[in-house]
């Protein structure tokens, strides 16, 4: 009888520690996405407020702006006079298509990063989830109360969109890595494909820095399992392989002869590199 009632005692206290450790779990729960959606309330307020004060957000605002405004979508300018060389167009593009939507303005500037910035988080929780955390979604109060990535998150700058560019490259890379035990070659060659995609992209985000980022981590996983040539050989996607070639031709397409700076070292480059692209083009019909 004693021993009955000890263990109706124990399964009670141990049901009542459960049910206490749930409704912790739920309250923190419940705090952790009331902190993030009050940084994401303010982040989108700062936006909206703020105006492009610092050097670099007037820099790139201003060459989004003349991208509407002059029509320089093949090749951005930092003044009507001057090509803007320092960085691949990609970003430029983004938020020029943002103005072109909602408007000349501080916000429709900044909105790209921030949509990048969403969708990093939203890759790191699938990254998160494919290693198996549980708790995928700590993953975005991690991210929200990072100085750098609430920074970047709402600023005309060209690190969110590459922040996000190599977090899904390295994802992409990972699952097909992983694919063949769980998924099959078939998805293993998506996921080849989808990486390569990606390191395509990152040609017009920053060009060799994003390939660096992407790059140097798995040049460091490859050496530390000891099988390199076998990682790279599940990595190779020709498909993938030509579409970054496919991406060498629209950076061609830049190096149209630049009649406003014919005496500068980058308009005697373009105007050559110009010439030898427009004259491949005629030779193969227009075919790239």
């Amino acid at each position: 009888m004693n021993t009955s009632h000890l263990s109706a005692t124990s399964l009670y206290a141990d049901a009542g520690h459960k049910s206490r450790n749930a409704a912790t779990a739920m309250n923190s729960l419940y705090l952790l996405g009331a902190l993030v959606f009050i940084l994401l309330l303010y982040r989108v307020v700062l936006m909206w407020m703020l105006p492009l004060a610092d050097t670099t957000e007037a820099r790139y605002g201003e060459i989004a702006r003349l991208t509407v405004t002059h029509g320089f979508w093949l090749m951005p300018h930092i003044d009507p006079q001057t090509p803007f060389f320092a960085k691949p167009p990609l970003s430029t593009w983004i938020a020029a298509a943002s103005m072109s939507l909602f408007g000349i303005n501080e916000f429709a500037a900044r909105l790209p990063s921030l949509l990048a910035s969403v969708a990093t988080a939203w890759t790191a929780m699938a990254f998160a989830s494919a290693l198996g955390v549980k708790r995928r979604w700590l993953v975005l109060p991690v991210l929200a109360t990072c100085p750098l990535f609430f920074i970047s998150a709402g600023a005309v700058m060209t690190d969110a969109v590459q922040m996000c560019i190599v977090t899904a490259a390295l994802y992409f890379a990972w699952r097909a890595l992983g694919a063949d035990q769980t998924q099959g070659v078939a998805a293993r060659r998506r996921w080849q494909r989808a990486f390569w995609v990606t390191v395509g992209i990152g040609a017009l985000s920053k060009g060799l820095a994003d390939w660096a980022l992407i790059g140097l981590p798995l040049l460091a996983y490859a050496l530390l399992e000891g099988r390199p040539l076998q990682i790279f050989k599940r990595l190779f996607s020709w498909r993938g392989y030509r579409f970054d070639r496919a991406n060498g031709v629209v950076d061609a397409e830049k190096w149209a002869p630049d009649e406003a700076q014919p005496g500068t070292r980058h308009g005697r480059c373009n105007a050559a590199l110009g010439g030898i692209w427009h004259r491949s083009r005629r030779r193969t019909g227009g075919r790239p």
